[in-house]
């Protein structure tokens, strides 16, 4: 039922994945790159989490959701920032997401597209565990509702073509 294979379905309520603690899921100032191909089965008001190592007090990193229907990158070293996508996706389509930091600037991607807003941002290392399904990992709340499939993360950044071949290869 995944985009490519079999994803992870979430119910929105209680579902998500612990994908561990280990230090190198803390991608810190480095250049890095996140990647997932996601579809929403129902669309909720709030903050919706597709993969994240970020913790309520504002620190780490996460690709979100959110009220708007926006794609967001949150990082934050004691508060989270957010990069937010040019438009909404208020659908049930799969959609490739992606965050990459180079040289310090944070950039979003959207269905292989660059989104217009950068940010300088840097996440700090999350103490928390890596997530899937929802936004903060030590806090019981905003939970994905629909499909989540092929994550990815790289402790360096994508090229805008490998980004793109991604969006059409996968």
């Amino acid at each position: 039922e995944g985009r490519i294979g079999k994803g992870l379905r979430f119910d929105g309520e209680d579902d998500w994945v612990d994908g561990g603690k280990r230090e190198l899921l803390n991608l810190g100032g480095s250049d890095f790159t996140i990647e997932a191909w996601v579809k929403e089965t129902g669309n909720r008001l709030d903050f919706r989490g597709i993969v994240s190592k970020a913790v309520s007090t504002g620190t780490g990193y996460a690709l979100v959701k959110v009220s708007d229907s926006r794609f967001r990158l949150a990082v934050g070293d004691g508060k989270i920032h957010y990069l937010s996508a040019d438009e909404s996706s208020v659908d049930t389509e799969w959609h490739h997401v992606a965050a990459v930091r180079k040289g310090g600037t944070n950039h979003l991607y959207v269905d292989g597209a660059r989104q217009a807003a950068t940010s300088t941002e840097r996440p700090g290392d999350g103490r928390g565990r890596l997530v899937l399904g929802r936004f903060y990992n030590n806090h019981d709340g905003f939970y994905f509702k629909g499909l989540i499939d092929e994550v990815k993360l790289y402790r360096r950044a994508l090229s805008p073509e490998e980004i793109e071949n991604s969006f059409r290869s996968d």
